[in-house]
């Protein structure tokens, strides 16, 4: 619950938050868009998306795209 979750881009951009707030959130980690993998474009390989009515839809600062790594502390 308490735990950071750091998900760190290609961009070396940072988004930290709980882990109980990104589950929370409903949030998910996105590899495919429309059954095909997600260009770097549009935010892939792996990005983190959120559901349309999760408190964090309209955040864009946790919507990670073009993720590297995801660590807990």
């Amino acid at each position: 619950g308490k735990d950071k979750v750091l998900t760190k881009a290609l961009n070396d951009y940072i988004f930290t938050s709980t882990a109980a707030d990104l589950i929370a959130s409903q949030g998910y980690l996105a590899i495919k868009r429309n059954g095909s993998p997600i260009s770097y474009d549009q935010g892939g390989p792996i990005r983190i998306v959120f559901p349309d009515d999760s408190k964090w839809s309209k955040n864009l600062d946790a919507w990670n795209w073009s993720l590297f790594t995801i660590s807990v502390k």
